[in-house]
């Protein structure tokens, strides 16, 4: 009915404010009021809006915010957390947009990892969009670093190779073939 219009209406809204940067103005208890309402569409317009409106600050508490809605950042007894694969999603394509340019060595190493970590249900088409939101989250992170991350340190972490594995279904380059990319860097 009416109330997911609505609801869908608020989310936009919220997005649109954060592309403006008039977000930033909200407390935090306001943000989490937000995200605690249960509407889909408005936790996404927040952990987007705010991401755009922080664009490229690496802000701790909005990275917090974010993190708190990508199951893989969180400790054990939290990762089986419900969090819709939609928030997710947006969440991570929300940590490419809040450390554009930054080639933050720990966010790279972690959407490195998540592009390439086997998937944990059976909900492929929400994997694949997952997969493709941390491959642009990582582009942005590391946006204007180099073809090898060398100006930005991350030379070591092989970013080109790896992606490159990850495209050939973990197949090493030279052929001999590693069903778990992270067995070739343990060698």
């Amino acid at each position: 009915g009416g109330g997911a219009a609505v609801n869908n209406s608020h989310g936009g809204l919220l997005f649109a404010l954060g592309l403006r940067g008039h977000l930033g103005a909200l407390a935090m208890t306001d943000i989490y009021e937000y995200l605690t309402q249960g509407a889909e569409t408005t936790t996404v317009g927040v952990l987007l809006g705010m991401a755009a409106s922080k664009l490229g600050t690496c802000d701790a508490s909005v990275s917090k915010m974010l993190c708190l809605h990508i199951p893989s950042l969180l400790p054990p007894p939290f990762t089986e957390m419900d969090v819709s694969s939609v928030a997710q999603i947006a969440a991570v394509a929300g940590v490419g947009m809040l450390y554009l340019g930054s080639a933050h060595r720990l966010m790279t190493e972690f959407l490195l990892g998540e592009i390439g970590r086997k998937p944990m249900s059976d909900k492929i088409a929400d994997r694949e969009a997952y997969v493709l939101s941390a491959g642009f989250a990582l582009g942005m992170v590391n946006l204007g670093k180099g073809k090898s991350g060398a100006a930005a340190g991350l030379q070591d972490l092989k970013i080109e190779e790896r992606l490159g594995q990850y495209l050939t279904g973990g197949q090493e380059p030279s052929g001999r073939g590693s069903a778990d990319p992270g067995e070739a860097a343990r060698r």
